[in-house]
């Protein structure tokens, strides 16, 4: 299995090469333009390659109990898994909400991340939700799918964390992706390891 993986980390390389070496063809032509152009024209490569990153958008995604369809902004891998898994990481969690959920019942979507659930229980209802998601790079994806869903009047996007008590306190994020799970509020362990 071991030799699998790495036979499948080889030729990801390889097909990775390409879109590689055109990065680096232009971030070099960006910086020569620098050097004649002081406007800050230079910033025209990120332009393109954001406005590249921002059509990445999941297939349409299915509600059958409700024929309601959704999509997600997917600019990294870890939101383009989490839209392509949605009905089978966590089938437990859509049916719970499912069986409870009602269009005159609010959702709290404590820890939001890019809003599956949010735009789930919105789309299912026709509900309020509450999305709570203090990870500024989550916060982003969250807005985007609220916004590409056209549920800006069922969804409320709060950018604070929850907690027991009332404080102030670190967040603490380790990786910078859009996505990603792995922040916490006010704990220790987390200081200690970034």
């Amino acid at each position: 299995m071991n030799s699998i993986k790495k036979i499948a980390y080889v030729i990801r390389k390889i097909y990775n090469l390409p879109f590689l070496i055109l990065i680096t063809i232009g971030n070099f032509y960006s910086k020569f333009i620098k050097i004649f152009d002081k406007r800050n024209y230079d910033t025209f490569w990120e332009e393109v390659l954001q406005k590249n990153v921002d059509k990445k958008i999941s297939k349409t995604i299915l509600i059958p109990e409700v024929k309601k369809e959704i999509r997600f902004y997917t600019p990294t891998k870890i939101s383009a898994y989490r839209a392509k898994t949605f009905f089978t990481k966590e089938p437990e969690t859509l049916e719970w909400m499912s069986s409870r959920g009602s269009h005159t019942k609010v959702l709290y979507d404590v820890g939001a991340n890019m809003g599956i659930y949010t735009i789930y229980y919105a789309k299912m209802f026709q509900s309020k939700v509450y999305a709570f998601e203090p990870s500024y790079r989550n916060l982003d994806l969250l807005a985007k799918n609220v916004n590409l869903n056209l549920l800006n009047e069922n969804v409320s996007i709060i950018s604070n964390p929850i907690s027991k008590k009332f404080i102030f306190s670190n967040f603490f994020q380790l990786r910078s992706i859009a996505g990603d799970a792995g922040a916490t509020f006010d704990d220790n362990q987390i200081e200690k390891k970034s």
